[in-house]
């Protein structure tokens, strides 16, 4: 039986919320998503209306602008405790986002932050222990991707930690790679790792030059794809561009596995950050990289309000208060941030 085979027999009786995200992400794993989108919606529907993980899923469900309509629907249709649920906002907005609604994303924004609250103040985990978890992760994508004929290389602020502080940074809780080819070449990459035990592969957007994978102990791992183009080489996220010297590849140890990073990493870091020297916990790469291009200002405009409700959540005033700062300059609806 196919996995196709077998998810369609499941898709034959009602999913029950319990089951649905192994049933979801069974599907994604298998490059069915219109199905993992159809147990999603079901596992909702039947009795999972508040759960916030299924929610979160959704957006990874989407191959095109038009399947947010499908979401919306669903959203439409909730009861009201599950309409203010961050996580049906979050998912729903970013949906929107991605469709390339800006201003219904807001909609549902503005609603996400005025109902943002700080999170309770817990145990974090230890950065020794991410650090254990993020060698196993790095170990098993480098071997992989080795496999496949590439090789991955640290950049962004998992190249930070390593040359700054010879470990991963405090506050970095993912890893960010490199690899070198083209958008063919990441997509074999990403059906690769997706048929892999250790590794789903998750859709954040329909930028075709990036990957985010999660590592079967829950790291995540963000796999950009840098293009060599005349005299620079450059890599892009959901709004932005990074550009940068070309430069070859050294292997070095870090946080005890191999890995390969910019032969000269100073000057990658210094064209990243500036003073990179100097650590800044509140530094934003959309924002503030010295080698940065926007490539879509409406959604990057969008995304100062997911970074407004994660600053309120974290109770960081000091990015609260800057990300309202900039939310003025550009929301037309000004009033409802005085209640933030």
């Amino acid at each position: 039986m196919t996995p196709r085979d077998l998810l369609l027999a499941r898709l034959a009786q009602a999913v029950p919320s319990a089951k649905a995200l192994t049933h979801a992400q069974f599907a994604l794993e298998h490059g069915l998503d219109a199905e993992a989108r159809q147990i999603l919606v079901s596992g909702i529907r039947n009795k999972g209306w508040t759960r916030s993980s299924l929610w979160s899923l959704l957006p990874s469900t989407m191959n095109e602008a038009s399947d947010y309509w499908e979401i919306r629907a669903l959203y439409m249709a909730a009861p009201k405790n599950a309409k203010s649920l961050p996580a049906a906002l979050r998912a729903v907005a970013r949906a929107a986002c991605m469709a390339n609604l800006h201003d219904e994303a807001r909609l549902l924004l503005r609603r996400m932050c005025l109902n943002a609250r700080p999170l309770p103040k817990i145990a974090e985990e230890g950065e020794g222990d991410f650090s254990k978890r993020a060698a196993v992760a790095l170990a098993d994508l480098r071997q992989s991707c080795v496999v496949f004929g590439t090789t991955p290389f640290l950049i962004s602020g998992t190249l930070l930690g390593y040359v700054r502080e010879g470990a991963i940074i405090g506050w970095d809780k993912d890893i960010d790679v490199g690899v070198f080819g083209t958008a063919e070449s990441l997509g074999e990459l990403g059906e690769k790792l997706a048929a892999n035990s250790a590794f789903h592969v998750r859709r954040i957007d329909f930028v075709e030059k990036r990957l985010r994978v999660r590592h079967w102990n829950g790291v995540d791992v963000d796999i950009f794809l840098h293009y060599q183009e005349g005299d620079k080489v450059w890599h892009d996220g959901s709004v932005t561009r990074w550009w940068n010297s070309p430069f070859e590849l050294k292997t070095v140890e870090f946080i005890g596995v191999e890995q390969s990073v910019p032969v000269d990493p100073e000057r990658y870091l210094e064209e990243n950050y500036g003073n990179w020297r100097v650590p800044d916990p509140h530094f934003d790469a959309r924002y503030d990289t010295p080698n940065l291009e926007v490539t879509d200002t409406d959604y990057r405009d969008s995304l100062l309000y997911f970074s407004l409700a994660d600053a309120i959540r974290k109770g960081n005033e000091i990015k609260k208060q800057r990300y309202k700062d900039m939310l003025l300059e550009i929301d037309s609806h000004k009033a409802w941030l005085a209640r933030i």
